[in-house]
């Protein structure tokens, strides 16, 4: 069971599909937890990590979609941005939401899936972080 007085997590979500983002963002305003930023690309993803990396946007996790919009190469914008994070020093918690695991390709904290989002997962998983 989560603290109460626990402060909430900032969240920053890199997913391509509207309906996805909206629903994360629903599931995070009925939450203690913050929506921080979004991005639905891997330009706009990869300008995130920077400014997370600059401090100029506040995280404490970045939920992964792998396949971003564009996307040809199969997981590579996963491993593009792990990069990324590495390259600016990101440390947060990364939790996998794309279809298919991630945890081949990039050293997820949690592989949630999208499965484990709709079934009413995503709350109980950041509680855990």
């Amino acid at each position: 069971m989560a603290d109460a007085a626990k402060p909430g997590l900032k969240v920053v979500v890199f997913e391509d599909n509207p309906v996805v983002q909206a629903y994360i963002a629903g599931e995070l305003k009925d939450s203690r937890h913050e929506l921080a930023a979004t991005g639905r690309d891997i330009a706009e993803a990869l300008e995130l990590v920077r400014q997370i990396g600059d401090k100029a946007i506040e995280a404490d996790v970045i939920l992964l979609d792998g396949w971003l919009e564009g996307s040809k190469a199969g997981g590579s914008h996963a491993v593009q941005i792990f990069n990324a994070m590495r390259e600016y020093d990101v440390r947060v918690k990364l939790v996998s939401i794309s279809m298919d695991p991630l945890i081949d390709l990039v050293p997820v904290d949690v592989d949630l899936t999208k499965m484990g989002i709709i079934d009413g997962q995503l709350i109980p998983t950041l509680e855990e972080l």
